[in-house]
């Protein structure tokens, strides 16, 4: 019965007979409880500074996360709770299926200096209900342009 959530109940009744054949009566209520969710997939992504600009002046990427949840109806992701965990320039979205979409502005992170690497962590949320902490890490790293010596050759 996993797939009962936190204030889900199931009553079951059995009934047992005396060797007389009088019937009785045994009920037992099952509690539902609020099982944890585990996460798998992409959970991190690089994005490099001046590299691959969208024609928003943005630098993006995307990456998928799975969800599942014993729980009935709760192996989806809370679109609208992400918590942002270190001071970000950039942007995380999800979407109920996990697809993920990181997105930062090329602007910000041009203070970047060669071999500077900025790490940005993101924690995205299953649904649940009543809504509890279920958190997935994502990160997301900004790196800047490679030096001219290690471009690849034209």
């Amino acid at each position: 019965m996993q797939y009962l959530g936190q204030g889900d109940t199931r009553t079951e009744v059995f009934t047992v007979y005396a060797k007389d054949g009088t019937a009785h009566d045994i009920t037992v209520v099952v509690n539902g409880v609020n099982d944890a969710a585990t996460f798998s997939g992409n959970d991190a992504g690089a994005v490099t500074e001046d590299l691959n600009v969208s024609a928003a002046n943005t630098l993006d990427y995307s990456g998928k996360l799975n969800v599942a949840d014993a729980d009935q109806g709760q192996a989806s992701f809370d679109t609208a709770r992400v918590d942002n965990k270190t001071n970000n320039l950039g942007s995380i979205t999800i979407d109920a299926d996990g697809n993920w979409h990181y997105s930062v502005d090329n602007a910000k992170v041009q203070y970047l200096g060669q071999g500077d690497t900025r790490t940005e962590v993101f924690t995205v949320y299953a649904r649940t209900a009543p809504p509890t902490t279920s958190p997935s890490s994502s990160t997301a790293s900004t790196m800047p342009p490679p030096s001219p010596a290690t471009m690849p050759a034209r």
